[in-house]
């Protein structure tokens, strides 16, 4: 890979989104990532960036209506565009592309952060040389994805605190992705009339102040046991 461009230094990884960034930067061998929170089926909004370049087009995405977050929530799929500079990458997106070169980004993958259907944000990765991902790669940028879940639902129910290290969370996956945590997830939704990331974030938090295990929580709202009312606050 070609060397890394010079770039104004990021704030040092101080909570949980920016821990899961950095580190795709350093296993993935990319340039700078962004995490992107959904606020809909196709809206989204920059919540982390490893440097300014990326920050700068994750808001430049945002303002003008185009790049590879409005096509992954689109398509509601992974995206790799291996190299920027190609003429249909300039018709799809001719703003933005132009911002990435300027920016000395040369190729960009984008990856949805969801489990089953529900999906919280969009994971977008930047490199200053042209190329796809491999196999194993992808499978690891997967993976990843599935820790930036994790920490965009403690994120939206206010729940890090700088405290633990990604590889510890990455134990609570298999139980955040259960399918009792969908079906909970909807019922929430349903009885306090509240979006689907604000469900999940009650829904995580309910388990955090409880104590006990999210699948547990998920089980107890899906047999009725657990019930949340609409003017409910976060637990």
């Amino acid at each position: 890979m070609t060397a890394r461009p010079s770039s104004s230094p990021a704030p040092e990884p101080n909570h949980v989104l920016a821990r899961i960034a950095a580190r795709c930067v350093t296993e993935l061998d990319v340039d700078a990532a962004a995490i992107a929170v959904t606020t809909g089926t196709r809206t989204w909004t920059p919540a982390h960036a490893t440097n300014a370049e990326a920050e700068r087009l994750q808001q430049y995405s945002f303002t003008t209506g185009e790049g590879p977050s409005f096509d992954v929530l689109r398509l509601d799929a992974p995206l790799i565009e291996p190299d920027l500079r190609a003429a249909a990458v300039g018709e799809r997106w001719p703003v933005w592309s132009t911002a990435a070169q300027e920016c000395r980004f040369l190729s960009v993958a984008a990856f949805p952060i969801r489990a089953g259907a529900v999906t919280a944000g969009i994971l977008t990765l930047y490199s200053s040389a042209t190329g796809s991902f491999d196999a194993r790669r992808y499978a690891l940028a997967l993976r990843l994805t599935d820790l930036a879940f994790l920490g965009l639902l403690d994120v939206m129910a206010g729940l890090q605190d700088g405290a633990g290290e990604s590889d510890d969370e990455a134990g609570a996956i298999a139980g955040l992705l259960s399918a009792d945590v969908h079906r909970a997830a909807g019922m929430i939704m349903v009885q306090a009339d509240v979006p689907i990331d604000q469900a999940l974030a009650r829904l995580r938090a309910r388990a955090f102040s409880s104590g006990r295990p999210l699948a547990e929580v998920a089980a107890d709202v899906v047999s009725r046991r657990l019930h949340f009312a609409k003017d409910e606050g976060t637990a």
